[in-house]
C-alpha cells in the first residue's frame, strides 16, 4: 500500500472513531496521536495500525468501508 493510500485510510479511521472533520482536524489529530509524521506521511505506528485494520477488515463490517 502506498503511504498516500495509508495517509487517507488514517485519515479516515482518524474522522471515524474521533468525529474531526475531514482534512487539517482529522490530520492534526493523527498527527497528535503519532500516526502521521508532520509532512503528512504514514509513522511506522501508523503503518502498523492499517496493517492491523485490514487484517480485521474481512471479520468485522465495521472496517469495510473505511479500508
Amino acid at each position: 500500500m502506498s503511504d498516500e493510500l495509508i495517509s487517507q485510510a488514517l485519515l479516515a479511521w482518524e474522522h471515524f472513531i474521533s468525529g474531526t472533520g475531514f482534512g487539517e482536524p482529522a490530520r492534526a489529530a493523527a498527527e497528535k496521536r503519532g500516526w502521521l509524521d508532520r509532512d503528512g506521511r504514514p509513522t511506522e505506528d501508523g503503518r502498523r495500525l492499517i496493517e492491523a485494520l485490514i487484517a480485521q477488515k474481512e471479520q468485522r463490517s465495521v472496517f469495510r468501508n473505511l479500508i
